[in-house]
């Protein structure tokens, strides 16, 4: 049966539109948004690495594991469901080498057989990776298949940070000098301009670390990022680049969670880590501040190689940690379900923002975390 070359271009067309509903749908629930801030820009002379995270896994915890014969100490973010510890999604080790990535959907994706394995990867590199060079010989000689899709950021305690953008057929690297910040969210540099996710999410966290060294604040000198202005600022943020605006400004009461400010329901963390100053002993000094569970209203804790705090522990048979859980309870409050459509018959998206909610909740927990930084800082590091 010969096809008309009409209803061929329009089956190509449709087949083209689902296509892309399908990525931009997985982009707009797994993406993650993410910064590498040299120790020129970073509040005390350190590297600052910061992924806000977004995920279909709701539920993470934090733990920490001592080093072997064969493997480096490290402690990490791990999903709940991950109750054996296989697959970090940021963390570091005693060598003061820290990762974490977000996907990228503008590079090769991998086969369905050989897929999502960014988690293993990190782990392995955390164990094994005491340089920027070693975590890249990791990934170029990577036997068989890598199986990822991603932007990896890192950085070393020798000085040296870098993006690696990482498929199945290669891997680029972008380093940042001392002077630099490099940010990603659901693209890379190298996959071009099309196809590209997570571009309001980018130029939203551009708009607002433009801001922040701006202005003068008690914890952070101007042109310089500490952990305060990621975690309080960008990732309890709802600006909205397309019009310039801060949704929890002005008087509406309810906006669509479409994934285009940094907030969103599928946000489950914040995580900063701090890097070394040199000659100090990584191990002893670095600090991974964590806004676990949806980090807009979670408070945050600091965790060093040796100390979790116990309310980031899982626990229980599902591995929950406790403050994830009773975070997750405030995202509940934080989001109405979407009305549906007058025209469709449902609407685009699942669940609005609750501004109202929103606008009274934030400040508070905000004010409940700015307090912890500067204490737990000083006793970490004042006998080192």
């Amino acid at each position: 049966m010969k096809i008309p070359k009409t209803s061929y271009r329009l089956a190509i067309r449709c087949i083209a539109l689902i296509a892309v509903i399908v990525m931009m749908t997985a982009g707009n629930l797994w993406g993650c948004t993410s910064a590498l801030v040299g120790i020129n820009r970073g509040e005390g002379g350190r590297w600052l690495l910061w992924k806000h995270r977004d995920s279909g896994h709701k539920d993470n915890y934090v733990r920490n594991f001592e080093a072997t014969d064969s493997t480096l100490a490290y402690v990490g973010l791990f999903n709940a469901s991950d109750t054996d510890a296989h697959e970090v999604w940021i963390g570091f080790n005693s060598a003061g080498f820290a990762v974490m990535n977000t996907a990228s959907y503008n590079i090769p994706s991998p086969d369905d057989d050989c897929k999502d394995r960014e988690g293993l990867i990190m782990t392995e590199a955390l164990r094994s990776c005491r340089s920027l060079d070693d975590f890249y010989r990791l990934l170029t000689d990577y036997p068989g298949r890598r199986g990822v899709q991603a932007n990896f950021g890192a950085f070393d305690a020798t000085g040296n940070g870098a993006y690696f953008e990482t498929s199945d057929r290669g891997v680029t690297v972008y380093p940042v000098d001392s002077t630099g910040i490099a940010t990603r969210t659901n693209y890379s540099l190298s996959g071009g301009e099309r196809g590209r996710l997570g571009v309001s999410r980018h130029r939203a966290e551009t708009h607002l670390l433009d801001s922040i060294m701006s202005t003068p604040r008690e914890w952070g000198a101007l042109r310089q990022l500490a952990a305060e202005d990621l975690i309080e600022t960008l990732s309890r943020s709802l600006y909205l680049p397309s019009a310039c605006i801060d949704l929890l400004d002005g008087k509406a009461t309810r906006y669509p969670d479409n994934g285009d400010v940094i907030s969103r329901r599928s946000s489950c963390a914040s995580v900063v880590i701090e890097g070394p100053l040199p000659g100090e002993n990584p191990a002893e000094t670095m600090i991974m501040w964590t806004a676990i569970g949806f980090p807009t209203l979670s408070v945050v804790q600091h965790v060093t190689l040796d100390s979790v705090p116990e309310v980031l522990f899982p626990t229980g048979r599902e591995g929950h940690s406790t403050l994830c859980d009773s975070v997750n309870i405030l995202r509940d409050r934080a989001f109405l379900p979407a009305k549906q459509s007058a025209k469709r018959g449902s609407s685009k998206h699942r669940y609005d923002f609750d501004l109202k909610y929103l606008r009274r909740e934030i400040p508070r927990r905000r004010q409940l975390s700015l307090p912890r930084y500067a204490p737990a800082r000083e006793s970490v590091r004042r006998s080192r």
